[in-house]
């Protein structure tokens, strides 16, 4: 799978949570259809720390259905 994402940093907070930092983009053609645009989001999820975490599918997770991926 190509992922439009990034994960850019990791944060581990004094509440036992961690945050996940990311970056996500996504092209698409101009409504003109002169060119592609691209937006770009930069954003972080919080979630309670847990063993053996996979932070690419936490953001995955946390951008299914919000249209950009």
């Amino acid at each position: 799978m190509i992922k439009p994402f990034t994960v850019t940093r990791v944060r581990d907070e004094a509440d036992g949570t961690v945050t996940i930092f990311y970056t996500v983009s996504k092209a698409a053609v101009r409504e003109d259809n002169n060119g592609i645009s691209t937006r770009v989001l930069t954003s972080h999820t919080n979630v309670i720390r847990q063993e053996d975490m996979d932070f690419d599918m936490i953001v995955f997770k946390a951008l299914e259905g919000t249209g950009w991926l």
